[in-house]
């Protein structure tokens, strides 16, 4: 709960900001926003270091349903290929690693879809496996929709409460 709480309140937000910056430089990082794309960049070196590092995130020692677990990897494999390509490419040149080109790699529509997808996957796992008296209330909620929408509920039914 706590890494889907991250993602939408924190991760998501440097995201779009370091995007509109990117929009405002015109792609090229030369303008003032350096400090946006370096919070882009602490954002997910926490997010990859508490959260998702395959040997010591939180969520590596859960044991997470099969799309939860397809979402976390997705996420893990491009962000990795994202810096590697980085990495790779400012090898060549003698410039230490640009902010603004990691920005630019990491606030893409691709790593941004796949977080995003893994913020909703977590919350799905959260409310009906980790925390199941979330789903029993839920589907109580339903049924108790249900019977009022048909006028079907009785004046001493005792299991189904009107909302």
């Amino acid at each position: 709960l706590a890494c889907s709480i991250f993602i939408m309140r924190s991760l998501q937000k440097s995201m779009e900001a370091a995007v509109e910056g990117l929009i405002e430089d015109g792609m090229t990082g030369t303008g003032n926003n350096l400090q946006i794309y370096s919070a882009l960049i602490e954002d997910l070196q926490f997010f990859w270091e508490v959260y998702i590092a395959p040997a010591g995130g939180s969520l590596c020692s859960l044991a997470l349903s099969e799309d939860a677990q397809e979402a976390l990897d997705a996420v893990r494999r491009l962000i990795v290929s994202s810096v590697d390509e980085v990495l790779a490419q400012e090898k060549t040149s003698d410039d230490a690693i640009p902010a603004v080109a990691m920005a630019r790699v990491l606030s893409s529509v691709d790593v941004s879809s796949s977080v995003h997808s893994l913020a909703e996957a977590l919350l799905r796992e959260y409310t009906l496996t980790i925390y199941p008296n979330f789903r029993r209330h839920i589907f109580h909620e339903w049924a108790c929709k249900e019977a009022k929408e048909r006028d079907h509920l009785s004046t001493n039914d005792d299991y189904l409460v009107p909302i």
